[in-house]
């Protein structure tokens, strides 16, 4: 593959990983603020684990109890 198309590649990539990651956020966000900043309900409409919010409040730098 030539060195462009290689950086216009790259260069999608890491837009697609921004964009899923500002999803990500917004999807928690709304959790937070629907519930309350109640983590075990956040992790229940989510269908993940209460760990992984944790996990993923520390990588958003969000804090559950600002919603309470």
């Amino acid at each position: 593959m030539p060195h462009g198309l290689e950086c216009l590649w790259s260069h999608r990539r890491a837009q697609k990983r921004r964009a899923a990651k500002q999803a990500e956020a917004e999807s928690l966000l709304a959790a937070l603020r629907r519930y309350r900043g109640n983590v075990s309900q956040v992790a229940e409409e989510l269908g993940i684990s209460v760990r992984a919010v944790r996990l993923k409040l520390r990588t958003h730098a969000l804090n559950a109890s600002q919603f309470r």
